[in-house]
């Protein structure tokens, strides 16, 4: 059994839920694979209002746990930054009891950075336990080796893991490109291009913003390294990388340094197979 606490009350107990056994096969998962933060339960900012999760394994998943010489209680949030996993919260939180007040619910949700900030908390917590389709963070070989891929390539075939060689544009491939360089349009045209708003396995996770009504860019997301989420990108015609406008990786594009990007469009997610269709 694995019990979630919802660490928020100050004066009331805090709401905790069992995850089912789905839920919990996938978080047991999620832990093994080292993409869930695992903080002592006793840290923490101690700040009122939302401090993150008390997470509890007994019996089997206990077994499971300590099998790896992994803790059976921990938190998932520490308040260092370093070690916050925002997909990993949005996952547990997506888990509570739909009984739980909702308000409590909101409350967490506008902490947890997240799309649930930027007006796409339903799509969040739709995609949140999704099991993503994943590629190096490390080696672009595929895209960078050969010049003319790399200089026939962009962001959009980046984030559609399909090398075209026709430099992608959102729309074209379905008949209907974008009419102007705005996130309304732009994610439109994606939609035509078969991308979702929600995830339903195995698909692709991407992200994308605007620059000024001039440009847009897209980020994809890629293997973890060291347990950390990775996103990685491909600026035009130069190489495909795994770092932000500062040099830094980039663990979620909505805060990494996104140069003249500063328009937020939000979160994508597949189109898998259906990818043909970005062109």
């Amino acid at each position: 059994m694995i019990e979630i606490e919802l660490d928020v009350f100050s004066g009331r107990p805090n709401p905790r839920w069992q995850l089912s056994a789905s839920e919990r096969n996938s978080f047991l998962q999620r832990t093994l694979e080292g993409a869930v933060p695992m903080a002592p339960a006793s840290v923490s900012e101690g700040k009122l209002g939302y401090r993150g999760f008390l997470v509890r394994a007994t019996g089997d998943s206990a077994k499971v746990l300590k099998g790896r010489r992994l803790p059976t209680f921990f938190r998932v949030r520490d308040g260092l930054a370093a070690s916050v996993d925002l997909d990993a919260e949005a996952w547990l939180l997506d888990s509570a009891d739909p009984q739980m007040d909702e308000r409590v619910s909101q409350a967490a949700a506008e902490t947890i950075r997240t799309p649930a900030e930027r007006g796409d908390w339903a799509a969040a917590r739709a995609g949140a336990a999704c099991t993503y389709w994943v590629t190096s963070s490390t080696n672009f070989d595929f895209w960078n080796a050969d010049p003319y891929h790399r200089i026939n390539n962009n962001c959009y075939n980046y984030a559609a893991n399909w090398r075209t060689n026709t430099f992608a544009q959102p729309g074209r491939g379905t008949g209907q490109q974008y009419g102007s360089v705005s996130v309304p349009q732009i994610r439109d045209a994606a939609l035509r291009d078969g991308w979702v708003t929600y995830c339903d396995g195995g698909n692709l996770y991407v992200a994308f913003a605007t620059w000024s009504n001039i440009d847009y860019h897209w980020w994809r997301r890629t293997e973890s390294v060291g347990g950390v989420g990775r996103w990685c990108h491909k600026p035009g015609q130069t190489a495909a990388r795994n770092y932000d406008q500062s040099g830094y990786a980039i663990t979620d594009p909505y805060t990494a340094n996104r140069g003249d990007y500063t328009t937020w469009g939000g979160y994508m997610y597949g189109p898998g197979p259906s990818r043909q269709t970005v062109w």
